[in-house]
């Protein structure tokens, strides 16, 4: 089931393709919880990236958590 308030179109989800697995739901979360356009959707998407973290080691999450930040220091 997909949540309709992370794939309106104005969200420019269009950037992102849609995750086949829980690793690249987790990072699709943690993108939409910090790109979000208000701070609604921003909770609602860090909800989802709690809740797909626990189906994850934490070694999948920490691997994420620095992938991304590589990306925001670039």
């Amino acid at each position: 089931m997909r949540p309709h308030y992370l794939f309106r179109k104005d969200y420019q989800m269009e950037n992102y393709k849609m995750p086949t697995n829980n690793l690249e739901a987790f990072s699709l979360a943690l993108r939409m919880a910090v790109e979000a356009p208000n701070d609604e959707l921003s909770s609602k998407a860090t909800a989802m990236a709690h809740s797909l973290a626990t189906r994850l080691t934490a070694e999948q999450v920490n691997g994420v958590k620095a992938m991304l930040e590589m990306e925001a220091a670039q």
